[in-house]
């Protein structure tokens, strides 16, 4: 368990980590990257706690929502924190 632990630790930084190589560059390619590292580690992070074989059906549900909710709040503070741009050009 405390294996599974280290590996959602690993993960979520490797998503903040994402927000400081991807930022500056969000116009060229940093956007699209974010976005897919995102949706990857958010795969992840629901697939793992089903693997578990000592947690109910209850407790991996459960954990799946909670680990999902923590991904969510950190891809969209990573996203403003990251200072991306959406319009890169207007005009």
């Amino acid at each position: 368990m405390k294996n599974l632990y280290l590996l959602y630790i690993g993960l979520l930084l490797s998503l903040l980590m994402m927000v400081l190589i991807c930022g500056p560059h969000s116009c060229e390619w940093g956007n699209g990257v974010y976005f897919g590292f995102g949706v990857l580690v958010f795969l992840f992070l629901l697939l793992f706690p089903f693997l578990h074989k000592s947690l109910s059906m209850g407790q991996k549900i459960g954990s799946a929502l909670g680990i999902g909710v923590l991904w969510l709040i950190l891809w969209v503070g990573g996203f403003l924190l990251g200072d991306f741009s959406i319009l890169c050009r207007l005009f």
